[in-house]
């Protein structure tokens, strides 16, 4: 939505979109510098350019929160659970997505994601959101099965355990 201003020149009423006349941004507006128009009018006349991109790409974990009912049997399976559960998207640029193990106990692990917006010489503050998914099961004991066998082939006794977590 577009607010106009009239703008009175030799009896001549204009209309001038309202991005012409300094409205302030709202910082918490996600795609208001990329929106298909050259919005800070400078010399240029890029669309959408770098310098229009004035907020970090955002980081979608909700689905990748789902990997916490599982237990893994390594931190890299963790890992990969919410790399593909992970979801970065940016109003300008291309995206790309990083993710790092966090150890937080000797069964549990976290995941830190990082979206860097891809085309602007990485500007920290611009280009770049972190967010993470912690308390991920690790188990990395196998399950155990044992069974005992008389002379004549006969089971005699039969044990499984699972391991448990210690955490």
């Amino acid at each position: 939505m577009h607010v106009h201003a009239p703008l009175l020149s030799a009896n001549i009423l204009l209309f001038v979109p309202s991005s012409y006349i300094g409205i302030v941004e709202d910082p918490t507006r996600f795609g208001y510098g990329c929106d298909g128009f050259d919005s800070n009018c400078d010399i240029d006349r890029l669309i959408d350019e770098c310098a229009e991109d004035k907020y970090p790409p955002n980081i979608d974990l909700s689905a990748a929160n789902s990997c916490k009912d599982v237990t893994f049997a390594s931190a890299d399976d963790a890992k990969g659970c919410v790399v593909e559960r992970a979801i970065a998207m940016d109003d300008c640029l291309p995206v790309m997505l990083t993710t790092t193990l966090v150890a937080e106990t000797s069964c549990s692990t976290g995941v830190e994601v990082t979206a860097t917006a891809i085309g602007c010489n990485s500007r920290a503050v611009e280009d770049i959101s972190t967010a993470m998914v912690s308390g991920l099961k690790v188990d990395s004991t196998p399950p155990e099965v044992t069974c005992d066998l008389g002379t004549q082939g006969a089971l005699i006794s039969f044990h499984f355990l699972v391991s448990q977590l210690s955490c």
